[in-house]
């Protein structure tokens, strides 16, 4: 189980791993140009304006010269959110995520879970909000075999 928080600067991070895995001798150089430019322009650094953040990922990618990289991945992740789990893992999941939620493994389910108290503060009953890609959680990984850490849920 991992609680989760929906992080805006996760798709920071997310961004520059993927233009370092795809173009590792030039990654460097192109996200150093591109923070500066973002954050030489403290409107781009604004709390929820997704608009602006978006154009600031088009552009790393165009400089990268991956632009129809990035509509791929822009075109995966609609209506989507990065967060980051207590323990640093980033994911994604459906937008509505809030701060709280939880990330499960369930026995037999080969992707983790986000669920959310029903009455915040009251871990006795859950409510579904959707999958979740969490590389480390992806089939099992995290699972122990030890069944006495297993947790019961009951999901409303």
């Amino acid at each position: 189980m991992l609680a989760i928080q929906p992080d805006r600067d996760a798709w920071i991070q997310e961004t520059s791993t993927i233009i370092r895995n795809k173009l590792p001798e030039r990654a460097e150089e192109i996200l150093d140009d591109t923070l500066y430019l973002f954050k030489s322009d403290i409107s781009l650094q604004s709390t929820g304006d997704r608009g602006l953040r978006g154009l600031f990922v088009q552009t790393l990618f165009s400089n990268a010269g991956l632009l129809g990289f990035f509509t791929s991945v822009r075109k995966t992740m609609e209506r989507r959110a990065l967060f980051t789990c207590e323990e640093g893992e980033i994911g994604n999941a459906f937008h509505e995520i809030r701060p709280g939620d939880m990330v499960c493994l369930f026995a037999g389910s080969c992707l983790p879970l986000v669920v959310r108290p029903t009455v915040e503060g009251c871990f006795d009953d859950y409510r579904l909000v959707g999958p979740a890609y969490v590389h480390a959680c992806m089939n099992g990984g995290l699972l122990d075999d030890d069944e006495s850490l297993l947790d019961e849920f009951l999901i409303v």
